[in-house]
């Protein structure tokens, strides 16, 4: 068989027909898909041919086998895999046609949720023998973000955020070098709502605030809210204030109230973080996590801010009234004002005994200061005991 697929394409090539490419196409087309072993020979026997046009006829190929109403869907499947296989590693003969596969394949695994087998084909277009298939920078650069992205989009589904966020952070930089803004709205989109699953809250509101679209104010601000205290979380809400649309689309509302409160460094009481969920739930946000995920990464924000806010009011609070505020648990306030503490987000520190919350350098616990006035207790008897030896010394008697 393979001898015969070989004498037939060699015949068309050296002959002397004005139409070779065609034929040698319509001879490929003959083969039953389902006999793999036939398509395989003709293949080898095309690529063997130096007069022939291989990487067009190869690629109007595939796109016969796409466009065909009378392969089943099955069998095209297994043809693509079976065309993946015959076209890597990639080589400039055969890169058109293994782009066409991979893209006419991979909807196929997507459907059928194998999104490894999909990442694994998209892996495939990642070298750079694909750069001579395009005309320009431009769109090879708008390619390879399409397919880092749908990568992102299949390590999503399977939540592997680490990968899918690498494969964005890969073509990260090629984003402002296109002007394809479908294209580059797409794969920002697609990074927020991965750091917003890795809970990078500070890097997704400040990629938003970057997109600059209205239809993202509420979930800016949330993002906001909910990053940890920083330098950086503090530049971020001067420039959430800065925007002429964003906070104008939440005034009134309860995350537009947080915010505010979170701003003036004001305590938040219970109610308004139940309003702030609700508020959420009701707009139908996609904010990367569940509602009760939600609630709390959001109560521990707002604890984080409670602390900011009472430090400015207060030397030191029991955790019981600390924890009045948002009517929770004074143990379960503990540990999440314990852990803000160990970040550094506030100088304050935790009492375990007496159960308060200190929040000056003075003083940072009864015990410690017991510490220290038995400390300086102890230096003052060292000082009078060696004072009372010197003069001791002074009135023994004197040798002859």
């Amino acid at each position: 068989m393979a001898s015969r697929a070989l004498l037939q394409v060699s015949e068309v090539a050296n002959g002397d027909s004005t139409t070779k490419e065609s034929d040698v196409l319509a001879l490929l087309i003959s083969q039953d898909p389902n006999d793999h072993d036939g398509v395989v020979n003709y293949i080898k026997a095309i690529t063997k041919q130096q007069t022939l046009p291989v990487k067009t006829i190869l690629g109007d190929y595939v796109d016969h086998i796409t466009t065909s109403s009378s392969i089943s869907q099955p069998a095209k499947r297994s043809i693509y895999e079976l065309l993946i296989t015959q076209f890597t590693p990639p080589t400039p003969t055969v890169s058109i046609a293994l782009t066409k596969t991979i893209h006419a394949l991979v909807p196929f695994y997507e459907a059928s949720k194998l999104h490894t087998e999909a990442i694994d084909a998209l892996k495939i277009l990642n070298t750079d023998v694909n750069f001579q298939d395009f005309s320009t920078v431009e769109d090879y650069n708008i390619f390879r973000i399409n397919v880092n992205t749908r990568i992102a989009e299949n390590c999503l589904a399977i939540h592997d955020y680490e990968s899918a966020e690498s494969h964005l952070t890969r073509i990260s930089p090629l984003l402002s070098e296109v002007e394809d803004t479908a294209t580059v709205k797409r794969t920002n989109a697609l990074s927020v709502k991965i750091m917003a699953r890795m809970h990078k809250w500070l890097d997704a509101a400040s990629r938003l605030l970057l997109m600059d679209e209205q239809v993202y104010d509420a979930t800016t601000v949330l993002y906001a809210i909910l990053a940890p205290w920083s330098q950086f979380k503090e530049n971020l809400f001067q420039n959430v204030k800065k925007s002429e649309h964003i906070l104008a689309n939440v005034v009134g509302s309860p995350l537009g109230v947080l915010f505010g409160k979170v701003d003036q460094k004001r305590v938040i009481y219970a109610d308004e973080v139940s309003k702030a969920i609700d508020y959420v739930g009701a707009a139908e946000l996609d904010v990367g996590v569940s509602l009760d995920e939600l609630k709390e990464i959001l109560q521990t924000a707002i604890i984080e801010s409670n602390l900011m806010s009472c430090s400015l009011i207060f030397e030191n609070i029991t955790l019981e009234s600390f924890a009045g505020f948002l009517k929770m648990n004074p143990e379960v306030v503990e540990d999440i004002a314990a852990a803000c503490i160990r970040a550094d987000s506030i100088k304050a520190s935790v009492d375990d005994i007496s159960k308060t919350i200190y929040f000056t350098d003075k003083k940072f616990s009864a015990l410690k200061d017991w510490q220290d006035h038995i400390v300086r207790a102890c230096t003052i008897l060292d000082n009078v005991a060696s004072d009372i030896a010197f003069e001791n010394v002074l009135q023994l008697p004197r040798y002859k």
